[in-house]
């Protein structure tokens, strides 16, 4: 009799923990998100909100080539309902221009990254895959030409080249400034500048050599067929109706027409 009653006890003392279980709620911690959320705020594991928005389309599964998109429904009361459906993709605005196209991402929707051609191309270690479009008629490509390149070595140099490092045989770099000027012929009366354009984004367009004019739009002075040398920190070195210009590159100043 005893053991029977103390099975009793047991028994309702079990249901009543269980359903005390059972009652048990978390509290959750009241929240202020600065960010307004059409759809509602995401839930934790606990089942309390967060401060990131909902987005119905996350997990929504679209054919390849099409994306979700959410279309809110008219109501009265909030919050409304919405729907979700697939649509083609959008075509993103892209600033860049890719000759071989654009990658396209895990939904076959365009993105604004470029194809590059050598990830199909396999080079051995010491080399690196260059891409080339094979030009045809009607300025149209008729495909892509691939070409293994010897990796060039590290160089250990201490010069400072503003247009960049002279390149061997071998298109490496070498220890050397490469000046555009180089091996320049300019006319009579002409000497040679580096042009050099400044751009946003690079790869910038390789400076190139531009032959000018001593006197540009003037005049130049001269004496038997030779220009006319002078110094700028004298005054009237030159004469009337001409002025002692000074041209940097040259490290000499000339006589030019006023």
């Amino acid at each position: 009799m005893i053991h029977k009653l103390n099975c009793a006890i047991y028994f309702l003392l079990a249901i009543q923990c269980q359903t005390q279980d059972l009652n048990v709620s978390i509290a959750c911690e009241v929240i202020k998100c600065d960010v307004s959320c059409s759809y509602g705020f995401v839930k934790d594991k606990n089942g309390c909100s967060t401060c990131q928005c909902f987005n119905p389309c996350c997990n929504y599964a679209c054919p390849y080539g099409q994306q979700c998109e959410v279309e809110s429904l008219l109501c009265i009361w909030q919050p409304c309902g919405y729907i979700r459906k697939c649509v083609p993709c959008l075509e993103p605005i892209c600033i860049q221009s890719c000759p071989y196209g654009y990658q396209l991402d895990d939904k076959g929707c365009k993105t604004c990254e470029c194809i590059d051609p050598c990830s199909f191309y396999k080079c051995s270690d010491d080399e690196y895959c260059v891409a080339e479009p094979i030009g045809c008629k009607y300025d149209a490509s008729c495909g892509t030409r691939f070409n293994c390149v010897k990796k060039c070595p590290d160089i250990l140099c201490t010069l400072y080249c503003p247009y960049g490092f002279e390149l061997d045989c071998n298109n490496c770099p070498v220890c050397s400034c490469k000046n555009p000027c180089n091996n320049v012929i300019c006319p009579k009366y002409h000497y040679c500048v580096v042009n050099q354009i400044y751009c946003k984004k690079a790869p910038c367009p390789e400076p190139f050599a531009l032959c000018k004019r001593y006197c540009e739009d003037k005049n130049l002075l001269l004496k038997n067929d030779m220009p006319v040398v002078c110094n700028v920190n004298e005054k009237n070195s030159c004469g009337l109706n001409h002025t002692c210009k000074i041209i940097k590159e040259l490290e000499v100043s000339f006589c030019c027409e006023t």
